[in-house]
């Protein structure tokens, strides 16, 4: 999650996977309902 705050493009590379910002959300989301 570091990686998505820190760049601007809203892609992130993560062990040869491209992740797009609006899996970010996503797992922000899974996150706040496991109270973490």
């Amino acid at each position: 999650m570091e990686a998505f705050e820190q760049g601007d493009s809203g892609l992130v590379v993560i062990d040869g996977k491209l992740i797009e910002k609006p899996v970010l959300r996503s797992m922000y989301r899974v996150l706040a309902r496991a109270g973490a």
